[in-house]
């Protein structure tokens, strides 16, 4: 509750700073904040190391059809990050501290139609039930070292990484709702690791590497004895191509974790949980995963220049056991308006499939009702209606993971404030 208070406190604080707005001779369709400057303290604090964003997000949306209620809620998520520049603040060049901190509030429709991936990454995490609204989601030291490496260290947000994914990413906020696009599922990467990441970008590639604890630290500070359950190895291979003087890029993910876990298959011949031969829990050791994506402009009017729309796609196969996804599969079109007049706005359609591994539709976990591969199509327009304000409209088709509920279908209306 404590964290709750201060952190309304803070968005309280911004507000009343920013009263006298008018005194920065900026109008409300031109500034590139609803608060404008704070007087002046928002570029100050800037200039000597310390970048402030916050920002509100709001939803209002409902399931159109399917089984189940079909009542549109209102919801939301208030999240701030906070960069400290260290050369700035007098320490060392290429040092920065990186917080993000997230409130998520209102009825989340997420599960509505027996619908398994969260059909809005924003409100997934850090969750919307008892005191699992809110966390800080991201706090770690990045290390530079010229502008080609960069390290990471603490507890990360990889939402916020997956935002920055062509075409698809944006957290659930700018672009794509579904974490089938936002965020795709591989059953190795949590929402939030407590580990390190390291880059490195070269004229031919861009590498990422990774080790970090398996176990998700949502709602978590990572410090809960860490890497207790095993160790978790990331790396991706990521290469920049030009096809027709346009942008883009293929990428590869490689992901082994030592975490072990019940197997799937053996739930089978099991009617109690954990699954016993004798007195032994029967556990299947590490897991995998190996995922291939791409992205390409189509129309780009600028070369080099994040403008324009394109193709996007992605391909990608877990163990199935004990990890429950068998494979997952997306493609998507998708960019800035074709308009013109309005080539800020953003827009996107995408299908997803997602097999669930035959372990689990199988086993004595199943024995009443019976799980299928969930797969959907989602499209959305989100319009840059002033340098802070977006407002958009999001629909989704999903054939649900229970064979038992109907096609479900959701539509709804998402903004979102820069304060």
């Amino acid at each position: 509750m404590k964290k709750k208070i201060l952190f309304l406190l803070l968005f309280n604080f911004i507000f009343c700073f920013s009263q006298e707005n008018d005194k920065t001779k900026k109008s409300l369709a031109t500034q590139s904040n609803l608060t404008g400057d704070w007087l002046g303290a928002r570029p100050w604090l800037s200039d000597n190391g310390i970048t402030i964003l916050p920002r509100i997000t709001s939803f209002y949306e409902g399931m159109s059809s399917g089984d189940g209620d079909k009542k549109f809620e209102f919801s939301g998520k208030a999240d701030v990050q906070i960069i400290f520049n260290g050369e700035k603040l007098g320490l060392w060049k290429g040092l920065k501290i990186i917080t993000h901190s997230e409130l998520n509030y209102g009825q989340s429709t997420i599960g509505y139609g027996g619908v398994l991936l969260p059909k809005n990454t924003a409100l997934a995490f850090p969750g919307m039930n008892g005191s699992d609204y809110f966390d800080i989601s991201s706090l770690f030291i990045s290390q530079s070292v010229g502008s080609n490496k960069t390290l990471m260290v603490g507890k990360i947000n990889m939402v916020d990484i997956a935002s920055g994914t062509r075409f698809s990413g944006g957290a659930g906020i700018d672009n794509f709702l579904n974490v089938a696009f936002a965020a795709p599922p591989s059953g190795l990467v949590p929402p939030y690791i407590f580990g390190s990441l390291f880059t490195i970008k070269t004229k031919p590639l861009n590498y990422t590497f990774g080790i970090y604890d398996p176990i998700s630290a949502v709602n978590k500070s990572g410090f809960e004895n860490p890497f207790e359950s095993g160790v978790t190895f990331f790396s991706s291979f990521e290469k920049p191509v030009k096809i027709a003087g346009k942008t883009g890029a293929h990428s590869l993910k490689v992901v082994y974790s030592t975490q072990n876990g019940t197997s799937l298959e053996s739930l089978d011949d099991n009617l109690i949980l954990p699954p016993t031969v004798g007195n032994e829990i029967v556990t299947k050791n590490n897991r995998y995963y190996l995922g291939y994506s791409f992205n390409q402009y189509l129309v780009q009017p600028t070369a080099d220049v994040d403008k324009g729309w394109g193709l996007f796609g992605t391909i990608g196969f877990s163990d199935s056991d004990p990890t429950p996804i068998n494979w997952s599969f997306l493609l998507g079109i998708g960019g800035n308006s074709p308009i013109k007049s309005r080539s800020a706005d953003v827009w996107g359609i995408g299908y997803f499939h997602t097999s669930i591994s035959n372990g689990l539709k199988d086993s004595a976990l199943t024995a009443s009702f019976v799980l299928n591969d969930e797969s959907g199509l989602e499209a959305f327009y989100k319009a840059q209606l002033l340098p802070w304000f977006k407002l958009g409209i999001d629909f989704q088709m999903i054939n649900p993971v229970l064979d038992k509920c109907k096609p479900a279908s959701f539509v709804g209306l998402r903004s979102s404030i820069k304060l």
